[in-house]
């Protein structure tokens, strides 16, 4: 069940099926009429107790528990990025793999560019001691 649906939207759900019952068996345009206002009735009390409830769900909620709730209404389904081909149990080793290779790759190809002299290999700033050195311009 809905967490707005209440007690006053089932009753007057109840009396509406009740004159619609009557209007089906009967023909008169006087049963259409009074089958109509109940159907607007519930209408907009259905409206109005959701309004209500979202109104307090959003002003009660986090900027995470929004999102949530958007997504919610709006009926979106979780992404999933994980890769379907891939074995979920080799999933995390071919990730490994897969930036281990890139960052060698990445390395191979600046060892073999021309160096320029800006490009020198980085000097550590912690000393071995685990002092900073003070030799570093910024």
């Amino acid at each position: 069940m809905k967490p707005w649906y209440s007690d006053a939207i089932h009753s007057a759900r109840v009396v509406r099926r009740k004159y619609e019952r009557q209007f089906r068996k009967s023909p008169l345009e006087v049963h259409r009429q009074i089958y109509v206002d109940p159907c607007k009735e519930v209408v907009q009390l259905i409206q109005n107790t959701k309004k209500e409830y979202f109104h307090h769900k959003f002003a009660s909620a986090s900027a995470k528990e929004v999102f949530r709730l958007v997504d919610n209404l709006l009926h979106k389904e979780p992404n999933h990025t994980l890769p379907t081909y891939v074995p979920l149990r080799d999933l995390p080793q071919t990730f490994n793999k897969f930036f281990y290779d890139k960052v060698h790759q990445i390395r191979a190809e600046l060892d073999a560019s021309p160096t320029l002299p800006f490009l020198t290999t980085p000097q550590p700033l912690v000393a071995e001691r685990g002092e900073f050195r003070n030799d570093m311009a910024l």
